[in-house]
């Protein structure tokens, strides 16, 4: 991770041993995947005790992935003080607006309601916030993150938050031009740094993990 140091290195503590809501936000396929798992990477490499979980993550890639990471489906079996990340969030009722009222988004709304007295850090990925559940903003502290989005994603983002997105892709966007690759480019809001920083993959990258939910059935 690229950023200015002492900020970053603030950033990464807080979330190696912290306990947030940290939403990734960004249309498909722009590398929301990968820049979670490239932060659990650096999160292990910062506090190894800490369990790191992937809730509701398919089972068929487990293989793909290193031993200190595994894969659950219960969250009640998560253990406390896990770093849990929730990947493709709108297969999930909970982060969806539509579905904000079923059965199971109730479920799920409590799971992060719960999570800042489990001390569990919570990564969930979302393709559009048009469609995310605002009220998911209310459970703990949160720190957002965002990879670019392209220019007609855009134009269908939610209202409240169109303001920044705005902004943050004009950051990208002077980036870009300056010889940046989108996927290497990421952006922060957090307490800690808000600013644009790059990534790169996680040493275990493969595809399998980048198409996952290939298999998922609506």
């Amino acid at each position: 991770m690229k950023a200015p140091y002492s900020a970053f290195a603030e950033l990464l503590y807080e979330l190696s041993y912290g306990s947030y809501s940290c939403p990734v936000f960004a249309n498909r396929r722009a590398g929301k995947t990968a820049l979670v798992m490239r932060l659990l990477e650096l999160i292990h490499a910062t506090n190894p005790s800490r369990p790191i979980v992937l809730f509701n993550f398919p089972e068929e890639v487990l293989d793909s992935l290193p031993r200190w990471i595994s894969i659950s489906s219960s969250f009640s079996d998560i253990p406390n003080g896990s770093i849990v990340s929730r990947d493709d969030s709108l297969l999930s009722d909970d982060t969806h607006a539509k579905k904000s009222m079923t059965n199971d988004a109730v479920k799920n709304s409590q799971q992060l309601a719960i999570s800042g007295h489990k001390d569990i850090l919570m990564f969930y990925t979302v393709q559009t916030t048009a469609l995310f559940n605002k009220d998911a903003f209310r459970f703990g502290q949160n720190i957002l993150f965002f990879k670019r989005y392209d220019e007609l994603s855009r134009m269908f983002e939610r209202e409240e938050l169109a303001v920044y997105i705005d902004a943050i892709m004009s950051v990208f966007d002077s980036y870009i031009q300056k010889g940046y690759k989108p996927k290497e480019l990421s952006y922060v809001i957090s307490p800690f740094y808000s600013g644009i920083f790059t990534n790169s993959l996680p040493t275990f990258w493969s595809e399998n993990l980048s198409k996952a939910f290939k298999n998922y059935e609506v």
